[in-house]
């Protein structure tokens, strides 16, 4: 792609081109530019990762600032349509900018935003001029069979793909149409620089009852942080629950595909104003949605996709003025269930929790209590005889719980794409690896008590341990290490596990 920069129309008051679109970029955006344009000289078909709220949509206006041949982008959804042909004209002029869906159809432009379902009839035109120059993918992990069979067709010599979730919501899938990731901008790197808030579960830990009985008890506390949402399996469903919520003292509304935009925007504008104190959606949360002043989900949906999940929490990561943390009510426990190994997906004790994951340690507590009696003295503890599932069930709560709180603190940063090999039996490299930390930590006292003796306690049954459970506790072992020779990480520990 040429280096050199096309005409632009935003210019300062010397006649100057103002780059960025006048902005300044962030860190990341400057540092990752020159790689995306290397990857196009280069004709690799690179992926850019960047989470959510991060600013994807400035750089890839600014990639197609950089050259003067034409330009495709797909995007999943028309809304995302409209926003980055309005980012993409703020930059590059809006006559060389058209869209192209099932009301828009302006093929012949030198930049054309195009919604994913609409590719085959875009290439099918007659006002089509031809390949593109370059072809950028945006959530480009929505690869469909579609998608890769217009790839030929499309026949741009060099693409670049983004996405903020780098997965697929099958395990078995992968990426086919790109070669590589060329850069990643991460959780943790978003958290250190502020542009996302880290966020907390709140599971539900009542007795069993009916699933909207707990979702307007947990309510009872979400709507004391803010404006927030609860999803909803279908337009009825959405409708039902909000009538609910009403009739329960709240002050909720549905939102959905029967409502027109309009009225969307009026129900999200009173939400945010503090005139409505919920609403109930069917899909709100798609990408390329921009809600940062919601502060709590209510995920009541028990959503299966992995990527799903990961997209609705995200849309409530973003951070806005007074927002320290999100707040997820998980009444299902999806966070345990789908996406634990991912950056997307993040856990943080709140610092007024004197002892944060207090159940879990109960748990583990109330089984050391009974075998008192097995400690030898100066030894250590004699194998139990059987273990509960319950109890080792309370075991990888813990580990996970504890791990994603080091991660949203940024003490360490998960680069898993993958948990099926998470359930699979302990290793031997990994029994012998724990056998060799697991004593440092039994004597390190700057580890709380209860969490030192929970560690411990898990660390001296690691046969009863996956091989997911035994990852978790030797990152944490390791990261223990770490701690002992910087004094501000350890401090940062310490803050962490409420020492």
């Amino acid at each position: 792609m040429p280096a050199n920069p096309s005409p632009l129309r935003l210019v300062s008051s010397d006649g100057k081109i103002l780059p960025w679109a006048g902005r300044t970029p962030r860190a990341w955006q400057s540092e990752c530019l020159p790689i995306a344009l290397a990857a196009c000289r280069a004709r690799e078909r690179g992926v850019i990762y960047a989470t959510m709220g991060s600013g994807k949509s400035l750089l890839l206006s600014e990639i197609c600032a950089s050259g003067r041949g034409r330009v495709l982008v797909t995007t999943s959804t028309v809304r995302l349509v409209e926003q980055l042909a309005e980012t993409i004209s703020e930059r590059c002029g809006h006559d060389s900018v058209g869209r192209y869906y099932t009301y828009a159809k302006e093929a012949d432009r030198r930049l054309v935003v195009c919604c994913l379902p609409s590719v085959p009839d875009l290439i099918a035109d007659p006002n089509w001029p031809g390949p593109p120059a370059l072809w950028i993918a945006d959530e480009c992990h929505r690869e469909s069979d579609a998608i890769r069979a217009c790839a030929p067709a499309i026949a741009a010599p060099r693409a670049i793909g983004f996405t903020a979730t780098p997965y697929r919501s099958s395990e078995a899938e992968r990426l086919q149409l790109w070669d590589r990731e060329i850069y990643a901008y991460g959780v943790a790197e978003a958290l250190r620089d502020g542009v996302i808030v880290p966020f907390r579960q709140i599971p539900w830990t009542g007795a069993e009852t009916e699933l909207d009985d707990a979702c307007v008890t947990m309510m009872q506390g979400a709507v004391k942080h803010g404006p927030g949402l609860a999803n909803a399996r279908s337009i009825n469903d959405a409708e039902a629950f909000a009538a609910r919520l009403n009739a329960s003292g709240f002050v909720a509304k549905a939102v959905h595909s029967r409502h027109s935009r309009a009225e969307q925007a009026a129900t999200l504008a009173a939400l945010r104003t503090g005139r409505i104190q919920v609403v109930v959606h069917v899909a709100l949360l798609t990408e390329g949605v921009d809600y940062p002043w919601l502060r709590w989900l209510l995920m009541r949906r028990p959503v299966a996709s992995r990527v799903r999940f990961a997209q609705e929490v995200g849309r409530v990561l973003r951070s806005a003025p007074g927002k320290t943390e999100a707040l997820l009510y998980d009444p299902h426990d999806l966070l345990g269930k789908l996406a634990l190994s991912y950056e997307a997906v993040l856990g943080l004790a709140t610092e007024e929790e004197a002892v944060p994951f207090a159940d879990e340690l109960a748990a583990i507590q109330k089984a050391e209590d009974k075998d008192e009696d097995d400690d030898s003295e100066g030894g250590n503890r004699a194998p139990l005889k059987a273990l509960q599932p319950k109890q080792v069930e309370a075991w990888r709560k813990y580990l996970r719980a504890l791990y994603l709180s080091a991660m949203g603190a940024g003490l360490v940063e998960c680069r898993v794409k993958s948990t099926r090999w998470r359930p699979a039996e302990i290793s031997e490299r990994q029994k012998d690896m724990i056998a060799k930390n697991i004593g440092g930590l039994k004597r390190d006292t700057r580890i709380p008590l209860n969490h030192r003796k929970a560690l411990v306690e898990i660390g001296d049954h690691a046969a009863y341990l996956t091989k997911g459970d035994a990852s978790d506790l030797l990152a944490l072992l390791f990261l223990f290490c770490d701690t002992r020779k910087d004094a501000s990480r350890a401090k940062l520990w310490s803050r962490l596990v409420g020492g």
